[in-house]
């Protein structure tokens, strides 16, 4: 795979699927792989598809303010403020964010439990700036990288593989929870009512052939493109984020440890 190529991230749908994903296995394991969202998103590109040439990365969240932090996660807003600061040393990554509405009525007292709280925005924007992206000719990209599992976002995936002047190749990259029948059957589902409309008259396809393809994370990409532990990256990493050693052994290569014990 070669070309100029653009990721988007939708940051709380990785997070969730992967920590919902490995959380039943803690007991198996001993220890939790929550510490697989610690990812370096340029690494995970670069090093699992050699010859694309990644311009930017543009990670898509929400903001964990007072009003919508949840009670019974103490110290939310820290964390959320840590990520914040570990996203910032990556090279070309801009953060776009949208925001939490708190569902129910008035935001709680201070001290009094939150309401469950509800991402706005976030799948909306990501079609958009990869619509605007795509058909900008400046930017000259072959692929367009799409990490969710998501399928409100399918027809933004072939809105930009078949409806724009150019065609580009979308690769949808499933966070471990995600299951690639699932995706790929929705995928499909929603090409084929994209045909319907075609078939009734409607200029829907610019395109006959459209490339798109989905790829499921798994342990061994995700320990591969871990953001550095040590404080030389600028950010330290937390000790309930860091992956023992055992498990850094089995999966890491040297070069990409993040605790830099493959460099000693």
């Amino acid at each position: 795979m070669e070309g100029n190529a653009a990721l988007y991230v939708d940051g709380f749908n990785f997070y969730y699927g992967v920590t919902n994903h490995y959380r039943p296995l803690r007991a198996k394991w001993g220890y939790s792989l929550s510490g697989l969202c610690w990812c370096n998103f340029r690494a995970l590109i670069e090093r699992n598809f050699k010859g694309v040439d990644l311009r930017f990365v543009k990670y898509f969240t929400a903001p964990v303010t007072e009003r919508v932090a949840l009670g019974e996660m103490p110290g939310e807003q820290d964390r959320y403020a840590l990520w914040r600061a570990a996203l910032a040393t990556v090279p070309g990554l801009h953060v776009v964010e949208g925001r939490y509405q708190p569902r129910g009525e008035e935001a709680p007292t201070p001290g009094a439990p939150a309401p469950a709280r509800e991402e706005k925005q976030t799948d909306v924007q990501i079609a958009i700036e990869m619509l605007l992206d795509a058909a900008n000719p400046a930017l000259e990209l072959d692929t367009l990288f799409l990490l969710t599992s998501d399928q409100d976002l399918w027809p933004a995936v072939w809105a930009c593989a078949l409806r724009l002047e150019r065609p580009l190749r979308v690769v949808v990259l499933l966070p471990p929870q995600g299951r690639k029948p699932d995706a790929e059957r929705q995928l499909q589902e929603c090409s084929a009512r994209l045909k319907e409309r075609g078939r009734a008259g409607e200029a829907v396809f610019r395109h006959s052939r459209a490339e798109v393809c989905v790829f499921e994370l798994h342990e061994g990409w995700l320990a591969n493109a871990l953001l550095s532990y040590e404080p030389a990256s600028g950010v330290t990493c937390p000790p309930y984020w860091r992956l023992p050693g055992p498990f850094l052994d089995r999966y890491c290569k040297p070069a990409f440890r993040p605790d830099g014990a493959g460099l000693k």
